[in-house]
């Protein structure tokens, strides 16, 4: 049975590795605690069941340097009334 996760990513310009259900799909990013930009949360929707891969991912500022690698972008988190925008990024081989 399918169910959706929610997993951290922290805001530090590094990479963030996640390990998660095989297929996982990535469905809402967004800073659920305001007081705390410095994490943003990705829900996805996953099998629990299935193996666990790892994947890569990168929280960038708008008008920040992006990854040169091939990257698919997972949504954006707007946080003090727009003052900070986090962009997710999935780093892929």
């Amino acid at each position: 049975m399918r169910k959706i996760f929610k997993y951290d990513i922290s805001v530090n310009d590094r990479v963030n590795t996640l390990k998660m259900p095989k297929l996982a799909e990535v469905v809402h990013v967004e800073v659920q605690i305001p007081q705390d930009p410095t994490t943003v949360q990705m829900w996805a929707i996953v099998e629990p069941d299935t193996e666990l891969i790892e994947r890569t991912f990168v929280v960038v500022g708008t008008g920040h340097d992006i990854p040169d690698n091939n990257i698919i972008y997972r949504g954006t988190a707007i946080c003090y009334g727009g003052q900070l925008v986090w962009h997710v990024l999935e780093l892929v081989q």
